[in-house]
């Protein structure tokens, strides 16, 4: 009598054990992308990966393969621009170089996003607006944003308006490394 029903309990303990990770996923990303600025000021890069490969090792349990990498680099996304967000130049720096990381790995291994998704991706977050913006940016950031132009020029998606952002540039004391950039570039002009 007892056998008769151990199946059906343990359908309703896989089901519970498997809808767990799930709510822990989603709220360590949403803590984790919700953060004050101040508390992330401190956080070392690697304790920003251990979370991420934690996130990671709880969606094996429950997401496929793709379905898992394609939520690992999105969540990588949004922590580069969180840190592009920052008030502090180190955590921004650390943003773009995570975004540069992305875009090339992307670009040699052929990773999850299309370089379409990536530069709408970064349209949509505004990423553009805090590298290319006069007020926003920093000579650091522009220094490091010559992947993010290559990008824009191998997809030909380098856009008039995107263009005139990034020449607003030569206006200000960031001449000379906007220069330098399309300099760096040029082979990747058509």
């Amino acid at each position: 009598v007892v056998w008769k029903s151990a199946g059906f309990s343990m359908v309703i303990l896989l089901t519970g054990l498997q809808s767990v990770p799930n709510e822990l996923i989603e709220a360590a990303k949403k803590r984790l992308l919700s953060a004050p600025d101040k508390a992330l000021r401190d956080v070392r890069r690697e304790h920003i990966e251990a979370i991420i490969k934690a996130v990671d090792l709880l969606s094996r349990r429950i997401l496929e393969r793709a379905e898992r990498e394609k939520d690992n680099e999105i969540l990588k996304l949004e922590v580069a621009r969180l840190c592009l967000n920052s008030s502090f130049m180190e955590r921004r720096i650390q943003g773009i170089r995570d975004l540069n990381l992305i875009i090339r790995h992307n670009r040699i291994y052929g990773g999850r996003f299309t370089g379409k998704f990536l530069v709408e991706w970064m349209q949509g977050h505004g990423v553009f607006d805090v590298l290319f913006d006069h007020k926003k940016t920093h000579l650091q950031l522009v220094q490091r944003s010559d992947e993010i132009l290559k990008l824009l020029l191998s997809e030909d998606l380098l856009d008039e308006g995107l263009l005139q952002q990034f020449w607003s540039l030569t206006k200000t004391d960031l001449r000379l490394e906007v220069y330098k950039i399309i300099s760096d570039c040029s082979m990747s002009f058509r």
